[in-house]
């Protein structure tokens, strides 16, 4: 089971094998046994207890960073130190037993060849260096006894080096690990080796460092940080039983995964370890890519069974079958994804494509809006320009019904009994000209001539006098009355109000026309009434507009194409125009007139002209 004490033995391991050392060929057999260290813990008690017999915290920790410092001479001990004690790291040791090295020692000659450490690593493994670094733990790992003069030397060396660089404690590690190597080399020659001169760097195997953590994801992962053996004992299986006591939950605990990073000497032995360095798979793992650089970043599931024996499955396996069928399979993946890859980037530029042309489109639409507002802006124009018949400019408009045949001037307010005999006829000549049916004849029965008191007269003629232009009035006919019959009487003896005002599609207020074929259209059957009205300086309106009821600034009135333009048979005819006022004083009641109309077989058609608004 996973533990998290300061240090944990595990099972030992038997190893044969040639070796990679420059010794003569021959088989060698030897033991090792596991230690699992936390060296960040350990080392942090004052009183920490011996995990092996013998050694201080502190000499396995200086012995496991030597270790590593061999095989890495770029990352340097400190790092490596730092690394290895760091809170969470633990650190997997491979340790010989001390008597099994005492014995080796014993059969070994003085002319032994120097044997040293690199390692298969990550994140380095560095087969390609032909001699270990010359550094601060260069003599730790040297069993080549040279002459005194050369050790001195190097003793010299590495006592300068040891002011500047090493930490407290490892000055006399390494002080005392040049002192065994003179009890080995002078107990040979003597044929007396003392078992004090088997140190922890003559014991020390291999030995791997991880850390577990947590991904952004949720994933349990388990970081391979720093592995080495002995180059003496590579080609035994050593490296490899060191991946699976990593692999084996019962001594990392549970796990999603174990990543770690290689370079390119390495790739090839973490492959066989069952990591796989796939591209899209150690995606899911980017956040661990910056840690090291210059590597390949390399990750590995573990199976269902978790570590269960499953040697009889129960079926035949072909392991080589099956990893063909994993490559074919993930190259069909590689392909599979290329497409895609490949049509989405193809999909993106015709997104991109679209959307400037849409974007094209846009400003063609924004051009022929601009285009059709201009042109819609120039076309009312035109038609405000037609109806822009102002009286000071064009007083045949104006004066459409109080003109004769003859040309005479138009009817002006007067109480004489001529000029009620002008407006009779001319509103029946009017009435004539106007009507589309043949052989009838207008003939007005009665006038009311308008009666008001004298006060509310002065008050019209006040107002009149106060407007912009005041000259501009005209005999027109109004345009309303249709709903009640009686307001019509009741405007010839008091004058216009308010109560009067049309709710029109041009606005609210008194409604005039100076065709009386048109206010017929609006009027009681039978009965139409007739004002003088001041229109003063009129502005042409096209809009309609319910919510209007003023003139604009500097227009005491409205001229509009009528509410009748629309009709079929009023299409284009400038005698459906109308004028709007929207004060009950611009108007004074001169008469009201009752007619009715005949035709040639005297059947009476009284009032036929009627319109709603």
């Amino acid at each position: 089971m996973a533990t998290d004490e300061l240090g944990v033995w595990l099972e030992a391991q038997r190893f044969s094998g040639v070796g990679r050392s420059r010794q003569p060929a021959g088989r060698r057999a030897f033991s090792v046994t596991p230690l699992v260290v936390d060296f960040g813990r350990l080392l942090r008690l004052k009183n920490a207890s011996r995990l092996v017999a013998g050694i201080t915290p502190q000499e396995l920790a200086h012995t496991v960073t030597a270790l590593y410092d061999i095989c890495l001479p770029n990352i340097g001990p400190e790092d490596l130190r730092s690394t290895i004690c760091a809170i969470g790291t633990k650190t997997i040791t491979l340790i010989r037993n001390e008597q099994e090295v005492y014995e080796e020692y014993n059969q070994k000659t003085v002319t032994m060849p120097t044997v040293g450490v690199t390692d298969t690593k990550s994140p380095c493994m560095t087969d390609n260096l032909k001699e270990e670094k010359l550094g601060v733990f260069a003599a730790v790992f040297s069993d080549t006894e040279s002459s005194e003069e050369e050790s001195k030397s190097n003793s010299d060396q590495e006592e300068n080096e040891n002011e500047e660089q090493l930490k407290t404690g490892l000055k006399h590690f390494l002080s005392s690990v040049q002192e065994r190597r003179q009890q080995r080399k002078s107990g040979q020659e003597n044929n007396d080796l003392p078992y004090a001169a088997i140190g922890m760097e003559a014991r020390i195997v291999a030995a791997l460092s991880y850390v577990r953590c947590i991904t952004k994801s949720g994933d349990r992962v388990v970081q391979l940080m720093l592995l080495s053996t002995r180059k003496r004992y590579r080609g035994c299986g050593v490296g490899h039983y060191l991946m699976q006591i990593l692999q084996d939950p019962a001594v990392v605990g549970k796990y999603d995964a174990i990543v770690t990073h290689a370079d390119s000497n390495a790739v090839k032995f973490f492959t066989h370890c069952g990591f796989s360095n796939d591209v899209m798979l150690n995606n899911k793992f980017k956040e661990f890519e910056g840690d090291w650089t210059y590597t390949t970043l390399m990750s590995y599931f573990p199976p269902f069974s978790l570590g269960k024996d499953i040697s009889e499955p129960g079926f035949d396996v072909d392991q080589k079958q099956i990893e063909q069928q994993l490559k074919l399979w993930r190259d069909k993946s590689l392909y599979a994804y290329q497409a895609e890859a490949v049509f989405t980037t193809r999909l993106l530029h015709e997104i991109k494509a679209l959307r400037t042309q849409v974007t094209s489109q846009k400003e063609q639409i924004k051009t022929l809006i601009s285009d059709l507002e201009k042109a819609r802006k120039n076309n009312l124009l035109m038609e405000k320009k037609f109806l822009d018949y102002k009286p000071k400019k064009n007083t045949e408009v104006l004066d459409m019904n109080c003109r004769n045949t003859a040309g005479e001037s138009p009817v002006q307010w007067n109480s004489g009994a001529e000029e009620f005999k002008q407006i009779e006829q001319q509103f029946m000549k009017t009435m004539e000209k106007e009507s589309r049916l043949k052989n009838i004849q207008f003939e007005v029965t009665s006038v009311r001539k308008a009666n008001l008191p004298e006060d509310s007269r002065e008050m019209v003629k006040g107002c009149m006098n106060s407007m912009l232009e005041p000259m501009y009035t005209t005999i027109m006919y109004y345009c309303g009355g249709l709903d009640c019959a009686k307001r019509l009487q009741h405007i010839i003896e008091n004058g216009f109000s308010k109560e009067d005002f049309s709710d029109g599609i041009y606005g609210h207020g008194l409604y005039f026309s100076p065709n009386a074929s048109t206010a017929c259209m609006f009027s009681v059957p039978g009965l139409i009434l007739v004002a003088n009205v001041c229109i003063g300086n009129a502005e042409t309106v096209m809009t309609k507009n319910r919510e209007r009821n003023s003139p604009s600034k500097g227009f005491d009135s409205i001229l509009i194409p009528g509410r009748l333009c629309d009709k079929a048979s009023f299409l284009h005819s400038g005698k459906a125009q109308e004028y709007v006022i929207f004060s009950p004083l611009q108007a004074l009641p001169v008469c009201l007139l009752m007619y009715r109309s005949t035709t040639s077989s005297d059947h009476s058609l009284e009032g036929s002209h009627h319109a709603s608004n």
